[in-house]
């Protein structure tokens, strides 16, 4: 579990191995000989709701009235100026502010929208050699001694039934990674729009060093399911693997298994290229049509925060006696 955390991007994931049956047996207060670990797990968790949770919510509150502070303290310095003054700055800020809604026009998703397709390319590429490294052991757990018996049984439908397990076991791995992957390219979408928002930042500052800009949040709401691979091959794709049994006895002590096993490994490359590559594709347009669709937005936005931005400060210029006002509201925020 650790090992797919850090792989999703988690670096120290608090892990707590924990009895849930014995946790209820002690709240029951019933005589147990072991601990559940439950105590340690709440401890931490209580912990992280009262200090850690608030201690990100103060944090993003103190964001936002640092940019506004900073925001009241641009106004009354506008404020203050002589009338001549005034007057050149709202010029200025009329000029700059058809500058930046220019940059805003000619913002381009391109960059980003690259790093994304390349990403999902290299996280879908190795998806196919992890679940094939996983081969040897679906195969020994749904062609096993215990199911395939000379004990009276039929075998040819004892074999086709280990056959359905197995296609079964690792086509539910393939369609597993793939929901994996959502998580790795949420996260990574996440930190792609976060770098873009700095970057765009940056520019918007050049034009004039008191614009702050809000990154909006990412909310997924996922419409995208997986169907199970090898759900709809055809089963007689592989009557020349299932042939190499004979009887249980020479399939475990002699080489049929592994016979069968190189056979099997052998017929579903293509089909699994396949499948990755219709699923892969899948989520290509998926992510892309997400990406535009976020970017538009955060366009969208920033261009509503500029006009208020500059909205704000040019009708200050245009008004008198607004500084004694804007002083005490800096004063009671601070």
């Amino acid at each position: 579990v650790k090992d797919q955390l850090v792989g999703y991007g988690i670096r120290q994931p608090n892990l707590f191995a924990l009895s849930s049956l014995v946790g209820l047996k002690e709240k029951q207060k019933a005589e147990i000989s072991v601990s559940s670990h439950l105590n340690e797990f709440e401890e931490a968790f209580y912990q992280f709701i009262s200090r850690d949770l608030l201690q990100t919510s103060l944090a993003s509150a103190e964001n936002d009235l640092e940019r506004i502070m900073k925001d009241i303290e641009g106004l009354i310095e506008a404020s203050n100026q002589d009338e001549s003054l005034k007057m050149k700055r709202k010029k200025e800020l009329i000029e700059e502010k058809t500058i930046v809604f220019e940059l805003l026009t000619k913002q381009s998703v391109g960059y980003v929208e690259t790093r994304v397709s390349q990403e999902l390319n290299e996280l879908v590429f190795y998806i196919k050699q992890r679940v094939f490294l996983r081969f040897n052991d679906f195969f020994k757990e749904s062609f096993n001694p215990s199911v395939l018996q000379d004990d009276g049984r039929n075998l040819k439908k004892a074999l086709r039934s280990s056959l359905e397990e197995f296609l079964a076991s690792i086509g539910y791995d393939f369609a597993q990674e793939l929901r994996a992957t959502l998580l790795r390219m949420d996260s990574f979408l996440r930190k792609q729009l976060e770098e873009y928002h700095n970057r765009l930042l940056d520019q918007l500052i050049a034009i004039n060093n008191q614009i702050m800009i809000t990154l909006p949040e990412f909310n997924q709401d996922r419409q995208i399911e997986f169907v199970n691979a090898f759900d709809h091959l055809n089963r007689e794709l592989f009557q020349k693997a299932l042939s190499t049994f004979k009887n249980p006895k020479s399939f475990f002590e002699k080489n049929e298994k592994k016979m069968m096993m190189e056979e099997l490994h052998q017929l579903l490359q293509m089909p699994a290229d396949e499948y990755l590559q219709n699923e892969g594709q899948k989520l290509n347009q998926f992510y892309l049509k997400l990406l535009h669709h976020l970017f538009e937005q955060k366009i969208s936005h920033t261009k509503l925060e500029m006009d208020a931005f500059y909205d704000r400060y040019i009708s200050l210029l245009d008004q008198k006696g607004q500084s004694e006002e804007l002083l005490q509201v800096l004063s009671k925020i601070k």
